[in-house]
C-alpha cells in the first residue's frame, strides 16, 4: 500500500471515529438500503439518519464519504454510477450511486 493510500485510510478512520454514534446508525441504514436491491446514494443514508453534528460538523461530508468508502471496501456495496446531488447545500455536486452486494 502506498503512503497516499495509507493516509487516505487514516483520514477516513479519523472521520469515522469523530462521530461514533452517527457512524453506527448510518452503517445500519446503509446496510438496510444495500439489502433493498435498489440503487441508492449517500443522500439516502443521510435522509434516514441525518448528518453528523458536533465538532465534525464542518467536515461532515468527510464522515459520510468515509462510511461509503469503508462499506465498498468491505464488499457491502459497489458504485454503479454517478448523479448530481439533490441536497441544495451540496451545490449540485456529483455523488456516487451504489447498489448492495449482500
Amino acid at each position: 500500500m502506498s503512503v497516499g493510500e495509507q493516509l487516505k485510510l487514516d483520514g477516513m478512520q479519523t472521520a469515522a471515529d469523530a462521530v461514533p454514534n452517527w457512524y453506527e446508525l448510518a452503517y445500519a441504514a446503509l446496510c438496510d438500503l444495500a439489502r433493498s436491491g435498489r440503487e441508492f446514494t449517500s443522500e439516502d443514508v443521510t435522509a434516514r439518519v441525518g448528518l453528523p453534528r458536533g465538532e465534525v460538523e464542518t467536515n461532515r461530508n468527510n464522515a459520510v464519504g468515509a462510511l461509503m468508502s469503508a462499506c465498498a471496501r468491505q464488499g457491502i456495496i459497489r458504485r454503479v454510477g454517478y448523479r448530481k446531488a439533490e441536497r441544495s447545500d451540496l451545490h449540485a455536486a456529483v455523488v456516487g450511486v451504489w447498489v448492495g452486494l449482500r
